[in-house]
């Protein structure tokens, strides 16, 4: 059987230092913008249950609120339409 040809490299953009570093500043700015989004949203829920003193401790449900309540935050977010006077 006859191997197929490789497929084609991307070619690499060309950018300038500045570029770079604005994406790069960028992609920091908003991870860091998540982190912190994500630990006050598993504090929030930590607080939460220390409060209500429902069956969950509140360090567990701080995990939780991290892992599982913000990551479902950011989808429902993404999935809500963008108001007018935000559209271009």
């Amino acid at each position: 059987m006859a191997q197929r040809p490789a497929p084609p490299q991307p070619q690499p953009a060309n950018l300038t230092v500045e570029q770079l570093h604005q994406r790069i500043d960028r992609l920091l700015s908003r991870l860091l913008l998540h982190v912190g989004l994500a630990l006050t949203t598993g504090l929030l829920c930590g607080v939460v249950a220390s409060r209500v003193g429902g069956r969950i401790a509140p360090a567990y449900a701080a995990i939780l609120g991290t892992i599982v309540a913000y990551p479902m935050l950011v989808v429902i977010w993404g999935r809500l339409p963008v108001p007018a006077r935000f559209r271009g």
